[in-house]
Parts: structure tokens; sequence; C-alpha cells
């Protein structure tokens, strides 16, 4: 499964990612990243607390702080996340997204159509 997922995009497509190009807040996987209030207290939309328990909150935020900045991917950078599943936990974190879309429509629908445009049909 751990292979699975690494090479895979079943959860994140961080092999479709290069050094130094910019990337929009789609890309934004915070996943246990801490940021500086004041930064997010500059965003021009407001990060909602009502994404809970997860998903979709990190790239909420990153929607709210500018729907067309980019953000840029660092020569040599990496984020280390082991967090490890087994297929039992993939299916549960896969219904878990849909749960949570719902939410993201009630939170910010603006960042829901972003996020969801090549699917959508409403």
């Amino acid at each position: 499964m751990d292979e699975m997922i690494a090479r895979t995009r079943m959860i994140f497509f961080y092999e479709d990612l290069r050094p130094n190009e910019r990337y929009d807040f789609r890309h934004a996987w915070n996943l246990n990243l801490s940021v500086d209030r004041s930064l997010l207290a500059k965003a021009d939309g407001p990060f909602s607390e009502a994404l809970r328990p997860c998903m979709y909150e990190d790239i909420e935020s990153a929607f709210g702080c500018s729907a067309t900045s980019r953000h840029r991917l660092p020569s040599g950078g990496r984020a280390v996340h082991n967090h490890r599943y087994d297929l039992q936990e993939y299916l549960v974190r896969e219904a878990m997204l849909g749960v949570m879309a719902r939410e993201l429509w009630a939170v910010n629908r603006d960042c829901f159509r972003a996020v969801f445009a090549a699917t959508l049909t409403i």
C-alpha cells in the first residue's frame, strides 16, 4: 500500500511537481504546516475553522489568501508526512473527502467551484 500511494496519484501528486515552478492554491497541501496567524490575517477571505474534522481546510485557506497567487516549490524543497494507510484507512479517507466536500460547499462556494470545476454540473 505504501508503494502504491507513493507512486500513484491516489492521495497527492507530488511526482507532478517540479522545482522552481509556480502552483496555485490547489497544491497547498499543508498537512501539518504551521503558519504565523498574522500572515493569514492579511488574507482576502477569512480562514474558516468550520472545516472540521479535516479535509480541504488547507486549500480553502490558500484560496482565501488569494485565488490568483502562485506558490513556488523551492529547489530541493520537500515535505515529509509519514502517515501510512492500509486499505481500510484509505477507503475511510476517500469517504471523508466526499463528506467534507459538502462542508467546503457550505463554507466557501467559490473555492468549491474552483476545486471541482472539471467535474461540476451544478
